[in-house]
């Protein structure tokens, strides 16, 4: 038996993967549809201090959804013992730590072979309260930039 007769999954297409995410975001935004942007694939979700970039993909169908929390940071004992203190009281994803930049950042793939508009509403909510929550808490314990500050040299005047 060849591996040409497994049988392949055929789930929502990215494109209609994005649309739920459109009626999610809508939703929490208290906008029209039609008004949600999606730039380069991605649609961007504002928390309070976070915002969330929620992508989709075909092959397995699935939402992406991640944040980036906090900037300039060093790898640490500590700092590997801190994200594995705040992922073992997530719900939903995973804060990890992204060497090649210095960040540290939140992810969740949702594998969604029926997609639900609340259920995305859900992740997006919860992941912003996370993000919004924890950004501080590494910055204060770590040092670096929470994702969304500008320095003041960066400042404009």
């Amino acid at each position: 038996m060849s591996d040409d007769t497994a049988p392949s999954y055929k789930g929502p297409s990215a494109e209609e993967l994005m649309a739920v995410a459109k009626q999610a975001v809508a939703g929490l935004c208290c906008i029209s549809v039609d008004d949600v942007k999606v730039e380069d694939g991605e649609i961007l979700c504002f928390g309070e201090s976070s915002g969330i970039l929620v992508s989709a993909m075909d092959d397995p169908p699935a939402l992406v959804f991640r944040t980036y929390l906090v900037d300039g940071i060093k790898e640490s004992a500590a700092m590997y013992a801190l994200i594995n203190e705040i992922n073992a009281d997530l719900a939903i994803g995973q804060i990890y730590y992204y060497p090649q930049q210095g960040q540290i950042r939140y992810y969740y793939k949702y594998f969604a072979e029926n997609p639900s508009v609340d259920l995305v509403r859900y992740i997006i909510s919860e992941m912003n309260y996370k993000a919004d929550l924890y950004d501080d808490r590494l910055q204060v314990r770590l040092g670096g930039e929470r994702f969304n500050e500008t320095s003041s040299d960066e400042v404009e005047t």
